[in-house]
């Protein structure tokens, strides 16, 4: 494949209207960075994978050394998986990626017991559809519980307003909520979600907050509607402390948003509207050298983690609304250390990790270094013990924020799906969370007849 910029990597993607294989290449272009492959059949694909080139070389010549190759196994071992307990919902969203709403078969409380049985010590993400419309829901919190994992309901509130239905849920040993919430402006969620929702999130929002249940706002962006509102959705979480992160996650071009190409954005143009949405509180260059320390940091403790979702910590600060992490630890001066990690993976040396361990102990024993462990140690256990960085119960004196790229066809990366952290479990068996999109846009696509 002949390219016309500056080639980051090799990978193998898909073509998204016939879904052949393809070699593929991450390259800059226009100053501008693409997914590029060519289908004999439909030509040139070119798919925008992020904006600003020296933020996706530098990332990617981390990631894709610190981690050689993603495993390829059918022996998964994630620690989050996606529970679809149905794929009925309440609601018709238009940019649902799943079609939810639509009947069909649901997992059965076997099917779920069965799969608690193999697993221990994880995050179980309830899902769907709308698993809420679940008569057993309460029950199925129970059971995953009691099976020594960690239940967390993602919804989009409805049901949460029902006399004693969150107490319920939160008696049965819920861990936490993560809420769709992409906007305060009712004709944007009436684009997005097709209702006018601001009224139920303020009442949803305020049933959480009075029994302070660790919560995320999950926050699908799309251009030219709601790209507007980052600043605003992150002052409001910061401040209220039982909102422990906020995601914000670029609309994915599946489902009844297939054919949305040009209204995803990538995680970096997601981090350049919050920077220019809280006037340079915020940086992309905060969020650099955050992740360059996370990617170093599961490369040590041998976890997965995806390429294309970035996160960084910010600090509530009475008074100023917050700190990003980077302001009270010298990551800057953490960065060529980083390098010589990286060096000394590649050539082999035991002293690589110690090494790295040493660095990190002169970065934090430092004044802002050492307020940062405080109120960052259930986060860092959970790092260390296998949980997710955006821990439940975690400290109100943080506020996890995560961007992330979709993740569609037009983007399918073979090079970092097998990195994937979570796995979608369903009556089909599990799967990466990649790896699930693309069989269910094949049979999607399939079945109404559109693979040429």
């Amino acid at each position: 494949m002949s390219s016309l910029g500056k080639v980051f990597r090799t990978t193998r993607s898909v073509c998204p209207t016939c879904l052949r294989e393809l070699e593929a290449e991450v390259r800059e272009d226009d100053g501008r960075v693409w997914l590029v492959r060519e289908c004999p059949d439909h030509g040139t694909i070119r798919a925008q994978v992020g904006v600003e080139p020296w933020y996706q070389e530098g990332l990617s010549r981390d990631f894709f050394t610190l981690n050689g190759e993603a495993p390829v196994t059918d022996d998964y071992d994630f620690p989050v998986y996606n529970l679809f307990l149905t794929m009925r919902c309440n609601m018709r969203c238009p940019i649902c990626s799943v079609n939810g709403g639509d009947e069909g078969s649901e997992m059965t409380g076997k099917d779920v017991d069965d799969f608690l049985s193999k697993v221990r010590g994880v995050q179980i993400n309830l899902f769907g559809g709308e698993p809420t419309l679940r008569d057993d829901l309460v029950d199925i919190v129970r059971r995953v519980r009691k099976s020594g994992n960690l239940p967390v309901l993602f919804t989009n509130g409805k049901r949460l307003i029902e006399p004693g239905y969150l107490d319920d849920l939160l008696v049965a040993g819920l861990s936490e909520v993560r809420l769709q919430f992409d906007s305060f402006d009712d004709a944007s969620l009436e684009r997005l979600r097709g209702e006018r929702l601001a009224a139920l999130h303020e009442e949803v929002l305020s049933a959480i907050e009075a029994r302070k249940v660790p919560t995320v706002l999950e926050v699908a962006v799309a251009r030219g509607i709601n790209e507007g509102e980052l600043g605003d959705i992150l002052r409001y979480a910061v401040d209220r402390p039982f909102i422990r992160a906020v995601g914000f996650r670029s609309l994915t071009r599946l489902g009844r948003a297939r054919r949305e190409n040009e209204i995803a954005l990538t995680n970096d143009e997601l981090a350049l509207l919050l920077e220019e949405q809280t006037d340079g509180q915020f940086t992309l260059r905060d969020l650099y050298r955050f992740q360059r320390l996370f990617f170093a940091l599961y490369h040590v403790l041998g976890r997965l983690n995806c390429f294309y979702n970035h996160h960084i910590i910010l600090v509530r600060e009475p008074g100023r609304g917050f700190i990003p992490l980077p302001h009270l630890v010298d990551l800057a001066a953490l960065e060529p250390s980083l390098d010589t990690y990286r060096e000394r993976v590649v050539g082999g040396s035991w002293f690589a990790t110690p090494f790295l361990l040493a660095a990190l102990g002169r970065a934090f024993l430092t004044r802002g270094g050492l307020r940062a462990v405080r109120l960052l140690w259930r986060q860092l256990l959970s790092l260390v013990t296998g949980g997710t960085v955006a821990v439940s119960g975690g400290s109100g004196g943080v506020l996890v924020v995560g961007f992330g790229s979709p993740c569609d066809m037009l983007t399918y990366d073979l090079a970092n799906t097998g990195f994937c952290q979570g796995g979608n479990v369903s009556l089909t068996g599990i799967a990466t969370t990649a790896d699930d999109n693309l069989q269910r846009e094949r049979d999607a696509i399939t079945g109404a007849g559109d693979v040429q």
